[in-house]
């Protein structure tokens, strides 16, 4: 597995265009990786990714893979990297290989949590089996909590950022809008079922892997996750 950070030029066109649209931040993200000859890339090459914004305002993109990527500064549009020396594309093979049951590590983990629904919509606008996005922070930290025992770990502390009417605008083909709901839990996890555990990090958590949510980002406690 490999780790990529890469530091945005907050005023470059191409990277508005990302940060407002979710299938241009996938397609700049991919364009790291080249020409792999499968219409499922992002899957086939376990890439997450997520943009951070860091305490002095600038713009932190995050990517992990399971296979190292190309060389950032030519796949992507000239000045889109601040500065190409800032570069940073690591192994975190050694990490995995570390994690054993009853580790405790902070954490940040950036998803789109949802239900399917039990049944039709009243209004009539959602069918049983739709999928929508829990908002209420109740349910927001429920969705987290399940995910954690099915994925090998539990949360011992967790505050939400940003989570409220918070949505990413993308492409639908039926609106021309795609619209997922965003959820930020930052907080403290005590690993239980080692093995689950490095399959959630690898794999994601969640919905919307495509479009900058589930990458589990961990760090030793008293560190910035990243």
């Amino acid at each position: 597995m490999w780790l990529t950070r890469l530091r945005l030029n907050p005023r470059h066109p191409a990277v508005l265009r990302a940060l407002a649209d979710l299938q241009a931040m996938h397609r700049l993200v991919m364009s790291g990786f080249g020409s792999v000859g499968s219409d499922r890339a992002r899957a086939d090459l376990a890439v997450l990714h997520r943009v951070d914004v860091t305490r002095e305002g600038g713009l932190l993109l995050l990517i992990q893979s399971a296979a190292e990527p190309g060389e950032w500064s030519s796949a992507l549009p000239d000045r889109v990297l601040l500065p190409v020396d800032d570069v940073s594309v690591r192994s975190a093979e050694a990490v995995l290989a570390a994690i054993s049951s009853g580790g405790v590590f902070d954490f940040k983990l950036r998803v789109n949590p949802t239900k399917r629904l039990q049944r039709d919509d009243p209004e009539g606008r959602l069918r049983k089996g739709a999928r929508v996005g829990l908002r209420g922070t109740m349910e927001q930290m429920a969705w987290l909590r399940r995910k954690g025992a099915s994925h090998g770990f539990e949360v011992d502390e967790v505050s939400i950022t940003d989570a409220e009417h918070q949505t990413e605008r993308g492409t639908r083909r039926a609106s021309n809008q795609l619209v997922l709901e965003g959820v930020t839990f930052s907080g403290q996890l005590r690993v239980v079922d080692a093995e689950a555990f490095r399959e959630a990090i690898t794999s994601g958590i969640g919905s919307g892997k495509a479009y900058g949510f589930g990458l589990l980002s961990l760090a030793r406690q008293g560190s910035q996750p990243h």
